[in-house]
Order: structure tokens, then sequence, then C-alpha cells
């Protein structure tokens, strides 16, 4: 199968499947300048093609486009590295670049994939906001329950019901 990609018409439905991909896509070459993207990572990271396309990723951080450069630390490292990126646009992802090696071992190209996580920190800022409320909720109640349970206005006259009052302070 691999070997019908040699010709150009396969290499037209490579890219193809590369543009159609739901995760960006960021490729540069072994010294770190960007040859593709894909129509995701645009939408991603609401950077677009000719802003990227052709330059080197020290420029991008340079100019601050990117925060950081996960190509740059593979060709330093030669192996797969992940870590979470900022955009200029606000916007945030997980990315995730790995070395494509040359037959000489040399480093050919850096192949990224981007994930948005923008949403899902969203949520998480939600969740903790929520737990940190559903704290001082839960101390204000206790507060008011001690409250209750030490007040003379409240009368049981069955003991029952007034062993269940001090059972909830």
């Amino acid at each position: 199968m691999l070997e019908n990609f040699k010709n150009v018409g396969n290499l037209k439905m490579l890219e193809a499947i590369i543009q159609t991909s739901y995760d960006g896509i960021y490729i540069t070459d072994g010294q770190a300048n960007t040859i593709l993207i894909n129509n995701s990572y645009e939408r991603i990271t609401g950077l677009k093609k000719e802003q990227i396309i052709g330059r080197n990723m020290l420029e991008l951080i340079k100019e601050g486009i990117i925060s950081r450069s996960v190509s740059l630390m593979v060709l330093k490292s030669r192996k797969s590295v992940t870590l979470q990126q900022k955009f200029n646009t606000g916007k945030n992802a997980l990315v995730t670049g790995t070395p494509f090696f040359a037959e000489d071992g040399t480093i050919q190209l850096v192949v990224t994939n981007v994930r948005d996580i923008t949403e899902l920190q969203a949520l998480k800022e939600q969740y903790e906001e929520s737990k940190t409320e559903n704290i001082k909720y839960q101390s204000i109640i206790e507060e008011l329950n001690k409250q209750i349970a030490t007040s003379d206005f409240i009368i049981a006259e069955d003991e029952e019901m007034l062993n269940l009052i001090l059972l909830e302070s």
C-alpha cells in the first residue's frame, strides 16, 4: 500500500487525508521551517496558513505568534514531545510532536498533532469555581446548624425531634 503513495496522485490523496483530519496537523522540516498545516490547525489556533507556511519556528516565537515550539523541542531531544500551548489568539491546545527520521538518522520532518483544549480548560475552571462555592455553602450550612442547635428559639417537645436537630449539627 505504501508503494502506491510514491506517485503524485496518491500524494495528493495523502494530503487530502491530512486536510480532513479533525485534529490540527503541523509539519516542519529538519530545520524547523513550516512546510504544511491543515485546515483544522487553522480552526483550532485561529492562525492562518499565510502567517505560518515557510516560516521558521524561532521567528514565530520571537514574534509572539506561538508561545513555544514542540518542533524545536523534538529536534533537540530527537524524541516525541507533548506539551500544552497557548496561542496569541487565546486558544489552548495539547500539542504532540513526533520526529520522522531519514535513513541516515537525521530528522527529516517533525509531525505535530494539535488538539483544542480551550473548552476543556473552561469547563475545568467552572468545575473548580463550583467546587469552591460548594465548600463555602457547606461551611455556611454547618455554621447555621450550630447556631440552630444552640439557639433558645427552637422548642422541641418530642425527644426524637430534639435528637434529630442535634444530630444535624
